[in-house]
């Protein structure tokens, strides 16, 4: 065989293997489906755990902001973004199977979810700056208004990789210690459970109540925190992503729980409530013990013979 047939030979390889290893074509789906458009109010909000009205004035309050600069290769519009966000808030799905849902390619629901929430978060710290002022005008430097409930969340076994993810961990290692140690009035307290070490603005139940007024103590403590607890529960039962590991970086789960928590609000003030039970969970038992503080159990005592003596 001479050196020209072999040359032939090889060229007609060559065309095989380019045949065979042909690109991936890009799909384009112009004819993207807007559940907004092709779903009743029941069916839509079976999806996205909102009603109709409150997902449009999502849409309107983030439109400046996620709109496209033109409809160039069929870039997403802002309405398209928030659905696959919400689809995702509400199951906490892989982004290729809402990539699939909406039409479009994972990288692209990716884009997606991201915009949505860092623009939700944008809207977060000026709705905060702005009931900042409100507060600060009314009631001086300290912001604090008399008689009013104040909670915070730790999601402490998902999110920080302290060891053994006990929220006294967390907590100890933590800014938001550092400021209330320092900044929270003696008249003021949190609640929280026997996970945390009793401390004199952040006040935890009698582990074995012996007294009347212990037991209506822990009775009182119990009301209170079961009342910031469901409605925690009530936002993971509602947006599922918030009830599973989010596969995410730290920052990321951050700014996801900080939209959540927008868009919960945000529904919450236009009557979307969400109605499904909360069974309310009593976790006293399996609660690890930290140590007390003694300023804490001094507080607790003096609350004990001024409200609960009767």
């Amino acid at each position: 065989m001479t050196d020209d047939e072999l040359s032939y030979l090889d060229d007609n390889e060559s065309v095989e293997i380019l045949e065979i290893i042909e690109r991936r074509k890009r799909s384009v789906h112009p004819d993207r489906a807007n559940d907004l458009d092709c779903m009743d109010n029941v069916a839509f909000r079976s999806r996205s755990r909102l009603n109709k009205d409150t997902a449009e004035s999502l849409i309107q309050m983030l439109d400046d902001t996620l709109s496209a600069p033109s409809e160039k290769n069929y870039a997403l519009s802002s309405t398209e973004k928030v659905l696959i966000a919400l689809r995702y808030y509400a199951t906490g799905s892989f982004q290729l199977v809402l990539g699939d849902l909406a039409k479009v390619s994972q990288s692209s629901a990716s884009r997606a979810i991201n915009d949505v929430l860092q623009n939700s978060c944008i809207v977060a710290a000026e709705l905060y700056t702005s009931a900042t002022n409100r507060t600060r005008a009314t009631t001086g430097e300290s912001g604090i208004l008399p008689q009013q409930w104040i909670s915070c969340c730790l999601w402490s076994h998902r999110l920080f990789p302290y060891p053994h993810n006990q929220p006294s961990t967390v907590f100890d290692n933590s800014h938001l210690r550092a400021v209330l140690e320092n900044e929270v009035p003696p008249e003021y307290h949190l609640v929280g459970d026997n996970g945390y070490g009793c401390r004199s603005y952040l006040l935890t139940p009698f582990l074995d109540p012996s007294t009347p007024q212990e037991i209506r103590y822990n009775v009182a403590h119990k009301a209170a925190w079961n009342a910031v607890e469901r409605q925690y529960g009530i936002m993971k039962r509602r947006f599922a992503c918030l009830a599973t590991s989010l596969r995410c970086s730290l920052q990321n789960a951050m700014t996801i729980i900080v939209a959540i928590a927008v868009l919960h609000n945000m529904a919450l003030q236009m009557d979307d409530v969400f109605e499904e039970i909360i069974e309310e969970e009593d976790d006293e038992g399996n609660t690890p013990t930290v140590a007390n503080h003694a300023a804490g159990l001094a507080k607790r005592n003096a609350l004990l013979s001024t409200f609960f003596n009767n």
